[in-house]
């Protein structure tokens, strides 16, 4: 089965997690009974039948996860998966990812939230930096 895209939204969240891990993973809608996401690599994974029909279920790195986005809408499903991935990123490197700098000072670290219009992105201190897939 070839991944299928329904928004931007998730290839933009590929893009930065795919920058510092080489992991495939996918993002399986409960309720829709489709995957929402999947990575190129991402080999066939049948979901276990007794998993709660509502959620999200992340399957990366040999684990399977239910999310419950903390709102409606696709926007605060990236940053629930975000959440995630972001988790499994820093385990995987032993360190904070994604970081911000200034002048080679370390900031702080970001984390997945939304802007005012409602786009996944990253976030210091209630701010967004940068859309989510404008990580450089």
């Amino acid at each position: 089965m070839t991944p299928r895209v329904r928004d931007t939204r998730w290839s933009r969240l590929e893009s930065d997690v795919s920058a510092a891990l080489d992991v495939p993973w996918g993002v399986r809608d409960q309720a829709a009974g489709d995957w929402v996401f999947r990575t190129p690599e991402f080999p066939d994974v049948v979901v276990d039948p007794d998993y709660p029909a509502d959620g999200l279920v992340v399957v990366a790195a040999g684990a399977v996860t239910l999310v419950d986005p903390i709102g409606p809408g696709e926007g605060h499903a990236v940053v629930a998966v975000a959440d995630l991935l972001q988790d499994l990123v820093m385990d995987e490197l032993g360190r904070g990812w994604p970081e911000q700098y200034s002048d080679d000072k370390f900031i702080g670290l970001l984390r997945p939230g939304l802007d005012d219009s409602g786009e996944p992105c990253w976030v210091l201190t209630g701010s967004a930096v940068c859309r989510i897939g404008d990580l450089s």
